[in-house]
This record gives C-alpha cells, sequence and structure tokens, in this order.
C-alpha cells in the first residue's frame, strides 16, 4: 500500500484506490490459507471453508467498487 499520512481533521492523506489493494491482497492471503490448511485435514480450517467463501464474496464485492468510491468526500 502507498505511503500515506493520517491526519485528524483531513483524514488519511494517501492514495486512497491503494487501499483497495491492500483489501484484496489481504482477503486472497487470509482465503488461500484457510484453503491449504482445510486441505491438509486441519479441521478447525475445514469449519473455516463456509466464513473463507464469505470472506472471498467481501473481497470481491470490494474489488468491484468503482474508483469514486475510494475519493474523499468532497472532492
Amino acid at each position: 500500500m502507498a505511503a500515506g499520512t493520517y491526519d485528524r481533521p483531513s483524514g488519511y492523506t494517501g492514495d486512497r484506490t491503494a487501499i483497495r489493494g491492500a483489501i484484496i491482497g489481504r482477503v486472497e492471503r487470509n482465503v488461500a490459507m484457510i484453503r491449504q490448511l482445510a486441505d491438509g485435514g486441519e479441521p478447525t480450517f475445514q469449519r473455516m471453508l463456509p466464513w473463507a467463501a464469505d470472506l472471498e464474496r467481501s473481497g470481491s464485492q470490494v474489488a468491484e467498487l468503482p474508483d469514486a468510491f475510494w475519493q474523499r468526500p468532497g472532492r
């Protein structure tokens, strides 16, 4: 994610579209690990597969958000 700063009155000052990439990357890594461990026979992670599917759907929804969503309000 691009480096940015947080300024209390105005909020995050970096590239807000980079946040989308960070969210999607985190979702992909988490889902991949859950599936890998579930496929390896870990019962806890096998029980997490429905949650991983929900997480993946949420990541897809984030990916579909238009660039305008990530812009600061009033800009």
